[in-house]
């Protein structure tokens, strides 16, 4: 075979490899930030349809909510983070951060918890995660950099409020980035993590829904790991939730749905089982990804109180 024919042959084997691991990257770990308003929607699907009508209205509302600033600060690599502070009528000296989920406006993710944080006399800090909102970056890295600028939000408030007590309370993607923080020497005045609806490991969360389209792990996961290496700059393999609670010096409140089809319940099982101690695990019955709150709003909130209760200072 002559030379420049195996030559050629070479050349596009590289090619085909890049271009199909960018690709990957694009499809799972970039927010190009189109299509806005359509990010405010209620998750469609059968699962949620009924849902719909409640979701709307509550997302609508958060949305008025007045918060009292937009705040700027730099991560440690020097990409812009943003978040909204929001003060409650009734200043107890205590902020909830609170990190949502993937692709998703802060506040729609929170369109329930952040009213019950005001109504709790917490203070909010409602950030936006690199990659989302108004913060800098297009990479999501599903917990993996997010927590380091979690770590710096917390500094931001220590500086600033004189080392408030801090709860970190986070959804989806968020939860996992929070429960990611929980063995990284979290200053005292951080007196508890809420995680709704986590997974377990960054890894196998992106490798499970590539499944779920006909991706078999042995192609997804090395095309996702190359794709996250090579243009996101980060490791998928460090995003071990449940690896990470096993040494938490914070006590955890873990809430998920049990008919979750984005993040299996199995994933919650595994985070609990891997540190007892130092979790509640609240299961909530028929529950979808993410609406715990709405299926059985009595026991979140009784769930939530009770833990509150255990942990203020």
């Amino acid at each position: 075979m002559p030379l420049i024919i195996i030559s050629s042959f070479i050349l596009f084997l590289l090619v085909a490899f890049f271009v199909g691991t960018y690709i990957v990257y694009r499809m799972a770990f970039y927010n190009d930030m189109k299509n806005k308003e359509e990010r405010w929607e209620p998750m469609k699907g059968p699962q949620y349809k009924k849902f719909e009508d409640t979701s709307r209205a509550m997302i609508a509302s958060s949305r008025q909510i007045p918060y009292e600033e937009d705040i700027y600060i730099k991560a440690k690599d020097g990409t812009k983070l943003h978040a909204r502070l929001y003060k409650s009528i009734v200043d107890t000296g205590v902020f909830a951060i609170e990190c949502h989920g993937y692709k998703d406006p802060a506040v729609k993710d929170f369109c329930g918890g952040l009213e019950q944080s005001l109504k709790m006399n917490h203070n909010v800090l409602l950030i936006d995660h690199r990659g989302h909102g108004e913060s800098g970056g297009r990479t999501i890295s599903f917990g993996i950099k997010e927590r380091y600028d979690v770590i710096d939000w917390i500094n931001y408030l220590n500086n600033r409020f004189n080392s408030p007590d801090i709860l970190l309370y986070g959804i989806s993607m968020g939860a996992s980035t929070v429960l990611l923080c929980s063995n990284m020497n979290l200053p005292a005045n951080v007196i508890g993590i809420v995680a709704d609806c986590p997974y377990s490991s960054a890894k196998r969360e992106v490798v499970w829904t590539a499944k779920k389209m006909g991706v078999p792990p042995s192609l997804g996961y090395p095309a996702l790991f190359l794709g996250a290496a090579i243009y996101g700059h980060f490791d998928l393999r460090k995003g071990e939730v449940a690896e990470a609670v096993k040494t938490s010096s914070k006590k955890i409140l873990l809430i998920h749905g049990t008919d979750d089809h984005t993040v299996p319940f199995e994933m919650a099982e595994e985070i609990y089982n891997a540190n007892k101690d130092m979790i509640t695990f609240v299961p909530v019955e028929g529950a979808p990804h993410g609406l715990s709150w709405m299926v059985d709003n009595k026991k979140y909130l009784d769930s939530l109180d009770t833990f509150l209760k255990s942990i203020m200072r």
